[in-house]
């Protein structure tokens, strides 16, 4: 599929980010033109047994979640969501304690991490503070009134804690582009 958004550079956008585009061999204009291609952003959070998934809209306005992906398939499902889609940046929750120290989890992190550094070396790839994601995200369930059965299901847990890292990480780069 062709990518979802082309801004193509002018001269009155001094600031369109020029950059050569990643997908030239797709997109014929591309060969000759400068242009700023707005990916998404996707963002896992991280578990031993499965991993919420969510990604951004190609302007970076709202955080959608997927499906639920089981750990030890999530490198499969991430070359091939980036096949399908135009990422620039995937954003993993990194689980710290309340001390500010990262916690015991981040021992499985760092080996995935090294994996998709290995893997898919031209995705950038950063961390964004998940404390309270998962209690935020049973009490969002709570109150859109899902029944308990469904709050206990925990591949909705996780997609929803994966929405509200992302969400926190869109937030925090609003936030700190309006203090320059």
């Amino acid at each position: 599929p062709e990518p979802a958004l082309w801004l193509f550079y002018a001269s009155a956008a001094p600031d369109a980010g020029r950059s050569v585009c990643a997908l030239s061999s797709r997109h014929s204009a591309c060969q000759t033109h400068f242009c700023a291609l707005m990916g998404r952003i996707l963002c896992i959070d991280f578990g031993r047994k499965r991993c919420g998934v969510a990604v951004t809209d190609p302007l970076h306005i709202s955080a959608n979640g997927l499906e639920t992906q089981p750990t030890h398939l999530l490198m499969d499902f991430l070359k091939d969501y980036c096949r399908r889609e135009v990422v620039e940046l995937i954003v993993i929750g990194k689980p710290v304690q309340l001390n500010g120290e990262p916690s015991e989890s981040m021992r499985y992190i760092a080996p995935f991490m090294k994996r998709l550094a290995r893997e898919m070396p031209e995705m950038p790839v950063v961390m964004h503070d998940e404390r309270f994601t998962s209690t935020i995200a049973h009490r969002e369930m709570i109150a859109a009134g899902l029944s308990r059965s469904r709050r206990q299901e925990k591949t909705l847990a996780d997609k929803t804690a994966a929405v509200l890292i992302l969400t926190g990480y869109l937030e925090s780069r609003v936030y700190l582009s309006s203090r320059k």
